[in-house]
């Protein structure tokens, strides 16, 4: 909780609100809301002020650590004894927590949507339309994740070698793989060696690929990935 004058200035808060804002209540006291630099808590602190409920939920970007975090705030004004607005109170309650979970839940949610929704679509389908509904549901899976281009590639061990059999990509970005129909496993030893054991594979920064995996790293930057 804090309470504030006219001039939304913080007069008084508990260390709860202090914790919040990952700061000390002797930084708060005294501080003039008006000079925050996320303002997009002004208005429901500005609604107290005059005389109404002033409600916010969403991000916060606090004045003094810089912290990114989730809020929810209300805000009501404050009287005196004539019935004379002279501030307000506020409520704040840190929800990042339950925010993030409720984030996942629904990607979660969403995805599983998705893999049944596309899973579906190949159901009696006609071998004549295999083609389009697979690549539909390259394109449905790159808008859902993100990302600029997709592919599904046919291992031929014995041949050595990824041939391309669909691929995806956003508008305007290069699709790279178009014009070699083969990915040699020798090019790419480490990715080959995950392929074969089916596991899956996430790569932030081909970059920072281990130097054990220096071959991979040229083929992916040489596509552009």
């Amino acid at each position: 909780m804090f309470s504030y004058d006219l001039n939304m200035i913080i007069t008084d808060c508990n260390d709860s609100f202090a914790e919040i804002l990952n700061t000390e209540k002797e930084n708060l006291l005294h501080l003039d809301m008006r000079k925050l630099k996320d303002k997009r808590i002004i208005p429901a602190i500005l609604a107290a002020v005059n005389g109404e409920k002033g409600e916010y939920e969403g991000e916060y970007i606090t004045t003094l650590s810089g912290t990114t975090i989730y809020v929810s705030m209300q805000c009501v004004p404050f009287y005196d004894s004539n019935n004379n607005v002279t501030g307000g109170i506020g409520l704040v309650k840190d929800i990042t927590k339950a925010h993030r979970a409720e984030k996942a839940l629904k990607y979660q949610i969403e995805l599983e949507m998705l893999a049944l929704d596309t899973s579906s679509k190949f159901i009696n389908l006609d071998i004549d339309n295999t083609d389009k509904s697979i690549n539909e549901g390259l394109k449905r899976i790159g808008a859902f994740s993100g990302t600029d281009r997709g592919y599904i590639l046919n291992l031929d061990e014995q041949a050595g070698f990824l041939s391309v059999t669909h691929q995806w990509n956003s508008g305007g970005v290069d699709p790279a793989l178009s014009d070699r129909p083969y990915v040699h496993l020798q090019d790419i030893p480490f990715l080959a060696n995950q392929i074969k054991k089916g596991k899956p594979l996430m790569i932030s920064d081909v970059g920072k690929l281990p130097d054990y995996a220096d071959k991979d790293r040229v083929f992916l930057q040489s596509q552009k990935i």
